[in-house]
């Protein structure tokens, strides 16, 4: 499978704000132009929406989003697979119905979808793959540990960057002390990202 690079084609977060700011003034509103964590357009717009006009090109889709349940209670509630909705044709949202839970839904929908010759629209399903991982399963799926990676946490604040970073099976920022990675101006992260 090609690994296929994405991204918003009018311009990356900084430019979406300045988007938003010229609008807001246009409109004669006071509110901010930037994210933050209750006006979250920064994921709908430079994430989800690029991803979702290259996922149109094909007739079938899963999309596997590394969440993780122990990451947040919202995270905690989603559920292991679901239907794209945004961007799954209505002959499988047809099959779906509205009590059902959205694992029943997806499962309904790929037996639509396989049993369609005609393939009349598209399926896509976000799969959360390591939904009910915990943070020590991934690094040691990563060849690490949470054990190891304080060992490198306290050599790199010691300033021995070469042992601390030589061999290390993840992203350097890890390391350096980032619980997490996301964009660089993510209104989420803590001042340790």
């Amino acid at each position: 499978v090609p690994l296929v690079f994405v991204k918003r084609g009018q311009g990356g977060l900084i430019e979406k704000w300045g988007e938003r700011r010229a609008a807001l003034e246009r409109d004669g509103r006071a509110a901010p132009p930037w994210s933050s964590a209750a006006c979250r357009f920064c994921t709908s717009d430079t994430k989800v929406a690029p991803i979702n006009k290259h996922m149109r090109q094909h007739p079938g889709v899963v999309s596997a989003i590394g969440l993780r349940a122990e990451e947040s209670s919202s995270r905690a509630r989603k559920p292991f697979c679901q239907v794209r909705k945004g961007i799954t044709g209505k002959a499988y949202l047809d099959t779906m119905a509205a009590g059902d839970s959205p694992e029943v839904q997806a499962d309904r929908a790929v037996s639509a979808f396989l049993e369609d010759d005609s393939k009349t629209g598209r399926l896509a399903l976000d799969w959360h793959s390591i939904l009910d991982w915990s943070e020590e399963s991934v690094w040691q799926e990563m060849g690490s540990s949470l054990q190891e990676l304080s060992g490198r946490r306290q050599l790199f604040k010691q300033g021995c960057y070469h042992q601390a970073l030589c061999g290390f099976s993840g992203h350097w920022a890890y390391v350096a002390g980032a619980s997490r990675l996301s964009c660089s101006q993510c209104v989420l992260a803590g001042t340790h990202d």
